[in-house]
């Protein structure tokens, strides 16, 4: 059995975003792990509790992150739900497009003609995927360096800003562990997290 050529619709050419796909993530996970240790290298843990000035600091940056993260995945939301130019309504009366009977030969080249457009979107929407993907994994790292930098805070700032910390972790981890991102990574439950994301990150800026 031969390989699957990138153009093959049964593989939608998603075999060859593959690789730099995983490469990426390799190397965001890997630059993360380095920060992490030169974080503890400089005597400073991330997990103890924080000098206010620096708290704030973070916690400022944090915000307008998560800001900007949150734009971007609007924009991913806004940009899938997108028809792609020419791509009409399909038609369900069973016609060729060019009014022939459906299953003879005329339907055969608007077919073949058809198969690189559907492995271009289905390559499209793998990476697009990714990019959600690799986008919550960032907002997730932020919120939990915030929720962290909060606690040093306290009391210093509210109770219910800790609290909402804490919650948007859990509202992404459901997200994120379930069928959601990896099915439909632009259905009701991101829009929903998006809301709360928008909300905590302009809450997190008023009050630090």
């Amino acid at each position: 059995m031969s390989a699957s050529s990138p153009d093959d619709p049964s593989s939608g050419g998603i075999d060859t975003a593959l690789p730099p796909m995983a490469l990426l993530a390799t190397l965001q996970t890997a630059w993360t792990v380095k920060g992490a240790i030169g974080e503890r290298r400089a005597g400073r843990d991330p997990a103890a509790q924080q000098p206010a000035e620096d708290a704030r600091a973070y916690l400022v940056e944090a915000a307008r992150e998560l800001t900007r993260l949150h734009m971007q995945l609007l924009m991913a939301k806004v940009q899938a739900t997108r028809r792609p130019p020419g791509d009409g309504p399909a038609r369900d009366d069973g016609s060729a497009q060019d009014g022939g009977p459906a299953g003879t030969d005329c339907a055969e080249p608007d077919s073949a003609a058809g198969a690189p457009e559907e492995a271009s979107a289905r390559r499209v929407a793998a990476v697009r995927r990714f990019d959600v993907l690799m986008k919550l994994r960032r907002t997730g790292r932020l919120l939990h360096g915030a929720h962290q930098r909060l606690m040093s805070l306290y009391p210093a700032v509210s109770g219910e800003l800790v609290e909402e910390a804490r919650r948007c972790q859990g509202a992404l981890a459901e997200l994120s562990e379930g069928s959601n991102v990896a099915g439909d990574p632009f259905g009701e439950p991101m829009a929903l997290f998006l809301q709360r994301l928008l909300s905590f990150a302009a809450w997190l800026e008023r009050e630090v």
